[in-house]
């Protein structure tokens, strides 16, 4: 039954957020809230593709999403992608494309010279994402993109909190330039930061005039924060040194809220805003 737990308090809690919705119609959000995970819920049990979701409705998501967040995780707090426990992460991850036979992307990509001949090289009209895109269309061509765990590579992160922000900011308006020259890449995980920066504003704006808004506003900070909280003390409780508790919960908010930023910023401004030489240097200028 547990399995089933956020399913079933979907369902219960409509009914309530419908009946409080006709007292304060700042209530409206739950019901399409609870609405939105009953159907989604709905879904995932009648669908076969998947015995995750269909086994654990709506949870199964929230899987997704951490999966999906992983790499910035290990990146900058936690193991190796080739710490062995007992398999590594890449591993075990070239395990499960393999037998989807399925992969996005993978970060610095080597290709045969007759792939890049086919595909047709970077888009050079892109400023970022263009790894990203470049593997879309290799995928599009009826080929494969695989991770190989034999292969090493370093990387080098951002040395400041500022430079992790514009880095992120740059992520999220780079996939959207992305994403108008290929919307049929685009893939669920990608829509959470956006949406969830866009509901931030949305409250803050409505809680200028509604005054339960403000309450829902702070509320979902403060889970937001116990939550990145929680992720920062189980990093710290594994790994040791305390004393980058308050930088884990910085940088995740900072990965996560700039990213969205980014994208929303794309999309209102139709990427005419910010400057570009601001943003990319002279990558911009070429």
């Amino acid at each position: 039954m547990h399995r089933y737990i956020v399913y079933l308090l979907a369902i219960l809690m409509f009914p309530i957020c419908l009946w409080l919705a006709t007292i304060w119609p700042a209530w409206y959000w739950g019901v399409g809230l609870t609405a939105a995970m009953v159907a989604l819920g709905t879904w995932d049990l009648l669908q076969k593709r998947s015995t995750l979701r269909r086994n654990y409705p709506v949870m199964a998501h929230f899987r997704y999403g951490l999966e999906s967040i992983g790499p910035e995780i290990r990146q900058y707090f936690v193991q190796s992608d080739l710490e062995d426990v007992p398999f590594s992460r890449q591993q075990r991850a070239l395990i499960y494309q393999r037998a989807k036979n399925e992969m996005d992307t993978v970060p610095f990509g080597c290709f045969t010279r007759a792939t890049w001949q086919l595909v047709g090289g970077l888009n050079e009209s892109l400023l970022g994402n263009e790894d990203y895109e470049f593997n879309y269309r290799v995928r599009r061509a009826g080929l494969a993109v695989r991770l190989d765990p034999m292969m090493h590579s370093t990387y080098v992160a951002r040395a400041s909190l500022g430079a992790l922000a514009l880095q992120y900011f740059r992520y999220g308006w780079c996939k959207m330039q992305m994403l108008r020259q290929h919307p049929a890449s685009l893939r669920w995980r990608q829509t959470l930061p956006v949406a969830f920066v866009a509901g931030l504003l949305l409250l803050a704006v409505t809680a200028l005039f509604v005054r339960p808004a403000a309450t829902l506003l702070a509320l979902v900070l403060l889970a937001y924060i116990g939550t990145l909280a929680t992720a920062a003390f189980l990093i710290c409780a594994r790994e040791g040194g305390w004393h980058r508790f308050g930088a884990i919960v910085t940088a995740f908010a900072t990965i996560q809220l700039c990213w969205g930023a980014g994208a929303l910023t794309f999309l209102a401004t139709s990427g005419h805003w910010p400057d570009r030489r601001f943003l990319f240097g002279q990558r911009a200028a070429l």
